[in-house]
């Protein structure tokens, strides 16, 4: 998208606050976001390398390493009337505990890692690790008129006690390809991804060990 502003990111460990929880990067206009730069000198496109220069956005904000005070969202792209383009990071460690699920009851969607609202998002050479949604999807949460597309990314230990251990979708389109998911857990539907609406289109893509705990409804 040639309207979209660029964001540049060296490797490092990026928190949305110190200690408020209710914190989260925003955007609410096209971006693309591109992680993966050394963190030395001015380095160019070329020596840009995601898997080797990590590029951390960390929801454990407060005591290090203490979860029941992690931020439970890092991303939100709300509105945006073009598509945005995020390359390149990781996601790890939001979280949310047991008072958040029962105080979020009504309005918990948003309680997620990666929350999309009226928006066309790409994610390229991303990893969601470790995240734990209130309800709707621990690792990306799509809703109200969204289309995604997920390439080159990779799901681990996404946790959420509701529907979509890793996604939960309800938009227009959402089409996965050459990714990776893996130990995924929801307490219902969808131990990896959970569609409520609209297309899903995977190819090249592993799923393993993924589990939707209620058997009623299952669904991994």
């Amino acid at each position: 998208n040639v309207c979209a502003d660029t964001i540049r990111v060296a490797k490092g460990v990026y928190k949305p606050a110190v200690a408020s929880r209710d914190s989260a990067f925003f955007f609410d206009r096209p971006v693309v976001l591109l992680g993966g730069y050394p963190d030395t000198g001015t380095p160019s496109d070329q020596e840009r390398m995601p898997f080797v220069n990590e590029t951390v956005l960390s929801g454990d904000i407060g005591v290090v390493s203490e979860s029941s005070d992690n931020s439970p969202t890092l991303l939100r792209i709300i509105g945006t009337k073009d598509s945005s383009v995020v390359d390149g990071f990781i996601f790890r460690d939001a979280g949310v505990n047991e008072g958040d699920i029962v105080n979020l009851i009504v309005n918990n969607r948003g309680q997620t890692a990666v929350r999309l609202v009226y928006n066309y998002t790409l994610f390229n050479n991303c990893q969601f690790i470790n995240n734990r949604g209130a309800t709707l999807g621990a690792a990306i949460n799509i809703d109200e008129i969204a289309a995604c597309s997920i390439s080159k990314c990779i799901f681990i230990n996404n946790r959420t006690p509701a529907h979509g251990g890793a996604i939960w979708f309800n938009g227009n389109r959402l089409k996965i390809t050459e990714s990776v998911f893996e130990n995924n857990a929801s307490d219902q539907q969808g131990g990896a991804i959970n569609i409520q609406s609209g297309e899903l289109i995977i190819t090249n893509t592993v799923f393993t060990g993924n589990s939707a705990r209620s058997l009623a409804i299952g669904g991994g």
